[in-house]
């Protein structure tokens, strides 16, 4: 069984970005951790896991207008943890 402060670590982030850079797109869609939710010329929308570091470098080097960040809240998170168990 997790604790409280596993489950809060294994959840996605929700992550969209706006750039008027279509090569961003492109690059962010190559990451390993990312799931692309919808893609469009200059804005992406994401799900990713883990470390959110690769992506902050990418969207490092290029122009960027907007990015959010939100996280699983942990109802959400507690409910996906159980269902994956019942799967089992």
């Amino acid at each position: 069984m997790k604790t409280i402060n596993e489950l809060s670590d294994s959840t996605s982030k929700h992550i969209h970005v706006a750039t008027d850079d279509a090569k961003l797109v492109t690059a962010i869609s190559r990451l390993p951790s990312v799931k692309i939710q919808t893609r469009e010329t200059k804005s992406v929308t994401l799900t990713m896991r883990g470390d959110i570091n690769p992506l902050l470098a990418l969207l490092g080097r290029h122009k960027v207008l907007d990015v959010t960040i939100t996280e699983t809240d942990l109802e959400t998170a507690f409910m996906k943890y159980y269902q994956e168990e019942a799967d089992v």
